[in-house]
């Protein structure tokens, strides 16, 4: 994955202006001077978001971390998948047991014995 952007201070200004000065999360007024705010992806990058500014918006501090943790399990889920899907996932270190990856098989009989 690419570094992220660096965003200027005329860039985020800009961005701030284009939003109203509104958290696109919870649509609330950011009051710049005295709370934090972030300059959010709006689709996060793991998720094939791009790191351009029509991905940009501005969120509270307070609202960007609920949505990032929120996304988290959503990009953990992609990732898996997409190792499942490239073949990518390692085997099972703990086999059932008796099953096709065991180095035994059971008989009908009961008897255990070697693969």
């Amino acid at each position: 994955m690419a570094a992220r952007r660096h965003i200027s201070t005329k860039a985020r200004v800009q961005l701030f202006a284009d939003h109203g000065g509104r958290c696109h999360i919870c649509g609330g007024k950011i009051d710049g001077i005295h709370e934090r705010w972030d300059v959010e992806h709006v689709i996060p990058l793991e998720l094939g978001g791009a790191d351009d500014p029509l991905n940009w918006a501005p969120a509270h501090v307070a609202c960007h971390k609920a949505k990032t943790k929120k996304d988290a399990a959503d990009i953990g889920r992609a990732r898996r998948v997409h190792a499942r899907h490239i073949g990518a996932k390692s085997p099972s270190r703990t086999p059932l047991p008796y099953g096709r990856k065991s180095k035994l098989k059971k008989k009908i009989t009961g008897e255990v014995v070697p693969r």
